[in-house]
């Protein structure tokens, strides 16, 4: 192992053999922690999209069956408005009229 140059530390080289080789341990340690946190993270973030994703699709939905609604009611106006004309047109047409009359 190449030599440290002194910084001071009196633990020696057995003791700095030793510090590296817990930091190294920890590490190790620490790796598969931090990939479990970024995959929690990564299927976090696709339930948040796909949340998202369903939202989106219930509000048009919505929307579809609004715009449906008016366009059944706009139909349903229009048949109420031609049935109308068609009554007062029927109202406006002459009437012919049978009187019999009996003399006595």
């Amino acid at each position: 192992m190449a030599a440290r140059p002194d910084d001071g530390d009196t633990r020696g080289v057995e003791g700095r053999k030793l510090e590296d080789v817990i930091n190294h341990e920890q590490q190790q340690e620490q790796e598969p922690q931090q990939e479990q946190e970024q995959e929690q993270e990564q299927e976090q973030q696709q339930e948040e999209e796909q949340k998202q994703e369903q939202e989106q699709q219930q509000e048009k939905e919505q929307k579809q069956k609004q715009e449906q609604q008016q366009e059944e009611e706009q139909e349903h106006e229009q048949e109420l408005e031609t049935q109308q004309e068609q009554e007062q047109e029927q109202d406006r047409q002459p009437v012919t009229v049978e009187i019999h009359t009996t003399r006595i």
